[in-house]
């Protein structure tokens, strides 16, 4: 009787666990890859966006292409751990609209919308 109830409770664990983990890889976590979804809502194209991240104390850039307005672009970039990111996009004429910085941490998945209070 003892043996079959360890028995059970351990195929329970095992059911637990293989959920646990099927859940985890559909949804990334512990993934070390970030990814970015960057959307044009300022009403004009964008000539250029620019993803500038940093982890384990390093910087770099992600070009991208240019948006029309309503358009979307997604961005893929590795941390270790966690780091953070700003996102940058050029218009027609030399202007250029930087967003906040944002932490983020291995597997995290976000979107950062552009808007715009140019005139014309």
């Amino acid at each position: 009787m003892f043996r079959r109830s360890v028995i059970i409770s351990l195929g329970s664990i095992a059911v637990g666990f293989l959920a646990g983990a099927a859940t985890s890889a559909a949804r990334g976590w512990g993934s070390p890859v970030v990814s970015l979804d960057v959307v044009n809502r300022s009403g004009r194209p964008v000539q250029s966006v620019t993803v500038e991240y940093e982890s384990c104390g390093s910087k770099s850039a992600l070009p991208g292409r240019p948006l029309a307005s309503g358009d979307a672009t997604k961005f893929q970039f590795l941390v270790c751990g966690e780091g953070g990111y700003k996102v940058v996009a050029h218009f027609d004429g030399g202007a250029e609209l930087g967003g906040r910085e944002a932490y983020v941490e291995t597997g995290y998945r976000a979107t950062e919308v552009l808007l715009s209070h140019f005139k014309g």
